[in-house]
């Protein structure tokens, strides 16, 4: 288990990559297209969601853009 901050929110969680978190908080893997994910700042790439391991204390945000103002 790690303990990691998600949108802002402490929790602890059993996932090592954006796609295992991605389906750990049931994300359905249809909407990921539309997801944009940043590890302590960093923006990732889709491509390399599966290459980034988090580590203990990592602050990650998810976030679905969307349309209007």
């Amino acid at each position: 288990m790690l303990n990691l901050i998600i949108n802002g929110e402490k929790r602890s969680v059993n996932a090592q990559t954006i796609p295992d978190l991605l389906q750990h908080e049931k994300v359905p893997q249809a909407h990921w297209q539309a997801l944009a994910v940043a590890c302590n700042g960093k923006v990732i790439t889709r491509d390399a969601w599966a290459d980034v391991a988090f580590k203990d204390g990592d602050a990650i945000e998810i976030v679905k853009p969307f349309v209007g103002g």
